[in-house]
């Protein structure tokens, strides 16, 4: 029986399933509705063994600074020394996400195919109108092309658009999930940029936060000529892991260029891929930190 919170009762006392516990049944994470994924978050230990390295096998407890209960800069307790507790709130974050970001990235994929299955129609259409005669200057006029041609920019268009709003979205929640990772850990501008795969010179952590600047100011990059020189900082990263970006052809063209780097990050895994390499990514820093830092913290 449930009460109105949705907590189960039991033998007249309420009590709710541990997040932690590994013993929870199995969700598969895109177990999708019509309205999106059912509840289907992994749970923390699975994804501490498949993601979390070496760290966060560990068992993190309540910490004393001065007497006092060691507190996050935004008010959570602190679990462990910084090293661990910065993996275990960038492990949590992103694994609640997990459903959904798993979600866009299928819908991803799809605007691809769905971009591909518009030409092939167009395609088809124009070869068919030939087929029964009609010229170059003549092939508009066949009502099967022109049904297939109207139909086509919408289709197309609203395909490019989907190939930038997804990616655009994973984006933004790595850039977010990184970046207050940064900030738990306070690590050093060198850990920054020097720790793990390096792409054109570029680490995954500065990668990552160029793209999802160009997502938030996409309408200033693209009007602001000459760049400015914060603009100019984050384009430099880009071009570096990616190459130069070629000329504005569809709606799937973003300042931010998060398709590509998906690509680039995930290793053609998708978002198990770019997880990987995320937390790789972070575990090493989180080491350094942990040799770096006096013992307590």
């Amino acid at each position: 029986m449930k009460d109105k919170f949705g907590l189960t009762e039991k033998g007249g006392k309420t009590s709710s399933r541990n997040p932690h516990d590994d013993r929870q049944p199995q969700l598969n994470p895109l177990q999708e509705t019509s309205f999106g994924p059912v509840i289907a978050c992994p749970t923390y230990g699975d994804f501490a063994k498949r993601f979390g390295c070496e760290i966060l096998q560990e068992v993190g407890d309540l910490q004393l600074i001065d007497g006092d209960l060691a507190m996050t800069r935004d008010f959570e307790l602190m679990l462990g020394d910084k090293a661990y507790d910065a993996m275990r709130r960038l492990l949590d974050d992103w694994r609640l996400k997990a459903p959904h970001l798993q979600l866009l990235y299928s819908l991803s994929r799809l605007m691809v195919q769905r971009e591909a299955d518009a030409e092939r129609r167009v395609t088809e259409a124009t070869e068919t109108a030939v087929a029964r005669g009609y010229g170059p200057l003549g092939i508009s006029r066949e009502p099967g092309f022109q049904k297939a041609w109207q139909a086509h920019f919408d289709e197309e268009g609203t395909a490019q658009a989907g190939r930038d709003v997804y990616p655009g979205c994973i984006v933004l929640m790595a850039s977010y999930a990184l970046s207050r990772f940064r900030d738990d850990i306070e690590c050093t501008r060198q850990s920054w940029q020097q720790t793990g795969a390096l792409y054109g010179g570029r680490s995954i952590g500065e990668i990552v936060v160029a793209s999802a600047n160009g997502v938030r100011h996409q309408d200033d990059w693209f009007k602001t000529h000459p760049p400015t020189p914060q603009q100019q900082r984050s384009m430099d990263v880009l071009d570096a892991a990616l190459g130069a970006q070629g000329p504005h052809h569809s709606y799937a063209y973003s300042a931010g260029r998060c398709e590509q780097v998906l690509a680039l990050l995930d290793g053609g895994k998708g978002f198990d891929g770019l997880t990987a390499a995320m937390f790789a990514y972070a575990h090493e820093i989180a080491l350094e930190c942990r040799r770096t830092s006096r013992p307590g913290l």
